[in-house]
């Protein structure tokens, strides 16, 4: 999403990668129940470690577990080691951020991989473990890095700079001043807006700013395009509809909010329903409205069989008049190809670049 130019995908072309080799999980496969006895096992193995902590480093242990479990359980899933290896290392950085020992990740990593059992998809599970181990053995400087790409950098950082200070009134002008210099609001909210919330996000992981500084920023990101929605919705319309989702649990819904804003510019007729949007009303919202795409956005990889779900429910309720499906999302960056598991028509890396591929598909239709 920062680079200056984006790859399209689209289910018609050939995924560079080649199917692999193993077998879908079975659908009773799953690593639910598996927390205990892995926190079990870490418990008898460092006794050390266990002695000295409390009832709060206790519930924090068994929620990191559970942690590792989500992400390990969906990149099985998607038969993609590249997704657990992501999060271990974004884990790495955090854990490094809070004074954490990376030993003690790499230590319930290895009580995971022998707490599972024998199945061909437990066999899968622990080969990702080791790829993520291997991972952690290299140099981390990279890791902990991220490189924040902006036209209007200098604007970009005095932004990001006012909230993190808790400045809304000052980070709004420094917006307010670009609109009346004649930058488009497109520009601003992929030149300004979204390198600032990864920078901000980069800040969190590395224990800079706060949880509470973080939320903060995005709560007046949020009402700073509120603010300038009146002027995105003067755009002529070109007669297609866009319904934007987050699934079901999914809770964060800026990014999609931007596509819609981004389709909104372009013409389209959007309708954005937020985060954690049950199946049965996007569906609603995609019948009432004739929906010519259905866009659905998962940040955190564990919500991605829940866009699968999704896409399905969509599709079987629909049938020919389903809309086209595109997806997008932290997750589908990191693994070629997943938006075709999940049954989407394509994916594509930012909002510009989603409205091209919208088009595209529905021309197509």
């Amino acid at each position: 999403m920062l680079q200056a130019m984006f790859t399209i995908h689209m289910s018609e072309e050939v995924m560079s990668n080649a199917s692999k080799d193993a077998s879908p999980p079975s659908e009773s496969w799953s690593l639910e129940g598996l927390q205990d006895p892995v926190f079990e096992l870490y418990r008898v193995r460092f006794p050390q470690v266990m002695a000295a902590y409390g009832d709060y480093e206790v519930e924090k242990t068994k929620q990191d577990i559970v942690y590792h479990l989500q992400f390990l359980e969906e990149s099985v899933w998607a038969q993609d080691p590249a997704l657990f290896i992501d999060y271990v290392v974004w884990a790495r950085v955090l854990f490094k951020g809070l004074g954490i020992p990376m030993s003690w990740l790499q230590d319930s990593l290895l009580c995971i991989r022998d707490a599972l059992g024998d199945s061909p998809s437990d066999g899968m599970a622990k080969e990702h473990i080791g790829k993520a181990l291997m991972e952690l053995q290299k140099e981390d400087a990279d890791a902990s890095l991220l490189k924040v790409s902006s036209s209007y950098h200098k604007e970009m950082k005095e932004y990001s700079d006012r909230l993190v200070e808790g400045r809304r009134q000052e980070a709004r002008q420094v917006v307010m001043r670009m609109v009346d210099s004649g930058v488009s609001i497109k520009e601003i909210y992929m030149q300004v807006f979204q390198p600032a919330m990864y920078w901000i996000g980069w800040l969190w992981q590395n224990k800079r700013v706060s949880v509470a500084q973080e939320h903060y920023a995005t709560a007046a990101t949020n009402l700073i395009m509120a603010e300038l929605y009146s002027r995105v919705a003067e755009s002529p319309r070109i007669g297609r509809s866009l319904v934007a989702t987050s699934v079901s649990g999914e809770l964060h819904e800026m990014g999609i909010r931007m596509v819609a804003d981004i389709f909104e510019m372009e013409g389209w007729d959007t309708y954005f329903l937020g985060a954690s949007t049950p199946k049965d009303s996007v569906l609603e919202m995609v019948k009432a409205h004739e929906a010519d795409v259905l866009a659905v956005s998962a940040t955190m990889t564990f919500h991605i069989l829940k866009v699968k779900e999704l896409i399905s429910h969509v599709r079987v309720a629909m049938g020919d008049k389903a809309p086209k499906i595109i997806v997008g999302g932290y997750p589908f960056k990191i693994s070629e190809g997943l938006w075709k598991s999940v049954g989407a028509d394509g994916f594509s890396e930012d909002a510009e670049a989603a409205v091209a591929l919208a088009n595209k598909l529905v021309e197509q239709r």
